[in-house]
């Protein structure tokens, strides 16, 4: 099949000039912030809450799995089913999805790690809630938290997807100029979403 190359469609520095000034950018860098913020949260402190008050692994397992498997846009959309569009909501697709990822983490390390404590806490009479939090969650918590900073990367990034398929922010506008063919404005979100992941890395590094 052959393949046909266009040549590129160069925006003029007037309609640069329109991108800059039409575009509310305060509100979608904002928005794109929280968005981030709020989904990082969820994915990383459901996952501790999900092992204190579930400390059977297979039932962890069930549910980490579920959440992992389901891509970011199915969630948004089969969440925007019964919901508006909002940054509470694409907060919380991005967030239900890496919960599956950052659980999976936080098991695989304590699986891994050496069960004394956690032993010798049973046998004195601690209950599994407390000798679970004490033996296996706290002395994964560096290795957790560093992970946890480049998962906010990752979670920046994923804005763009939540953004496709009805959310807000800078993921929303990128579908909106493209949608429009507005090469001036998709190359301006494109260098802002560019600029954030550095100074992201920058921030968690």
């Amino acid at each position: 099949i052959p393949i046909e190359i266009h040549n590129l469609i160069t925006p003029s520095i007037a309609e640069f000039k329109d991108a800059l000034t039409e575009l509310n950018w305060y509100s979608l860098i904002s928005s794109t912030l929280q968005m981030t913020l709020i989904a990082t949260g969820i994915a990383i402190s459901t996952p501790i809450i999900l092992a204190l008050i579930l400390p059977r692994v297979k039932v962890q397992s069930i549910i980490l799995s579920f959440l992992r498997l389901i891509p970011i846009p199915i969630t948004t959309l089969l969440i925007l089913l019964i919901n508006t569009p909002s940054i509470s909501i694409g907060a919380l697709a991005i967030g239900l999805n890496n919960i599956g990822v950052m659980g999976r983490l936080l098991r695989e390390n304590i699986s891994e790690s050496n069960d004394k404590i956690y032993k010798s806490l049973i046998s004195s009479g601690s209950n599994i809630r407390v000798a679970n939090m004490y033996a296996n969650i706290i002395p994964q918590s560096k290795s957790y938290l560093a992970y946890s900073a480049y998962r906010l990367d990752v979670i920046l990034r994923e804005t763009t997807l939540v953004g496709a398929v009805g959310g807000a922010g800078l993921g929303w506008q990128l579908q909106e100029s493209i949608s429009s063919f507005n090469w001036a404005e998709i190359i301006l979100v494109s260098i802002t979403y560019i600029l954030l992941t550095v100074l992201g890395e920058s921030i968690t590094s």
